[in-house]
């Protein structure tokens, strides 16, 4: 999808091109005043602004869509890949790359615990640890927020530490392995990532 900014930018650009148009015509033509291009002016640009303003709710509600639509495609596959229940065509690493989780490890499993139904216990931690370079999908179920966290360079795991503490949640989180899945074969061999 264009980006918004681009979007209005052509719009502006056509209009001051047709504006730019109106005006030398009405240049040719000495019948029309300038109280009559003043007034063409303030409708012109009315226009501009109500087009402009369709073109923005239009282009927000398509974004909420796909925004909706990738955050259920994110979901599933980090539900199948937590659970491994993987459809036939894709293999657990193809569902860890899509995710952005390297082939290989190290990697550690996180869970933290529910206070109520649906409310994460871990806010903006899958963002803050993309911030420190650690790769990580979350899962929020009824009980508890799950975590798969890629522990790719040598501060990954005090840095993934102090985030979660920082959220003041209950949190457990597993020993750090190089091997993953119900599978127990090393990371980036064919069956798991």
């Amino acid at each position: 999808m264009l980006p918004l900014a681009d979007t209005l930018h052509a719009y502006r650009v056509g209009f001051e091109f047709l504006w730019s148009e109106l005006v030398d015509e009405a240049r040719r033509h000495p019948d029309v005043t300038d109280a009559e291009l003043v007034a063409g002016s303030s409708e012109i640009w009315a226009l501009f602004g109500r087009y402009a303003e369709a073109v923005a709710a239009a282009y927000r509600e398509a974004s909420a869509e796909l925004a909706l639509r990738r955050e259920a495609r994110r979901s599933a596959l980090a539900e199948a890949l937590f659970t491994g229940a993987l459809a036939d065509r894709t293999t657990p690493w193809e569902a860890a790359g899509q995710l952005g989780l390297p082939e290989r490890g190290p990697y550690a499993v996180v869970a933290a615990s529910v206070p109520d139904p649906g409310q994460e216990p871990l806010p903006g931690i899958e963002a803050a640890l993309r911030r420190s370079g650690v790769p990580s999908v979350w899962r929020l179920l009824p009980d508890q927020q799950i975590g798969l966290v890629a522990l790719t360079h040598r501060d990954a795991e005090s840095v993934s530490l102090r985030a979660l503490r920082r959220r003041r949640a209950r949190v457990g989180v597993s020993p750090t392995s190089t091997r993953c899945g119900r599978h127990r074969r090393r990371c980036g061999s064919p069956g798991w990532p």
